[in-house]
């Protein structure tokens, strides 16, 4: 359920992120956004592991 949630709340930012942003930064910092384009939405992460106790002694 909270997989699908987050879901949910990630493809709204996407959808809203273009129209919600860009008038603040012009208006904030001035910044003006002439063109703009989607990039992958595919995004690498990492696995959490935690170090070998080995490792953290020779340090």
């Amino acid at each position: 359920m909270k997989k699908q949630r987050t879901q949910n709340y990630d493809k709204i930012l996407k959808e809203n992120l273009e129209s919600a942003v860009l008038p603040l930064l012009q208006r904030f910092m001035g910044i003006t956004i002439l063109e703009s384009k989607p990039i992958n939405e595919l995004l690498h992460s990492t696995m959490k592991r935690e170090a070998e106790p080995e490792t953290i002694e020779q340090q």
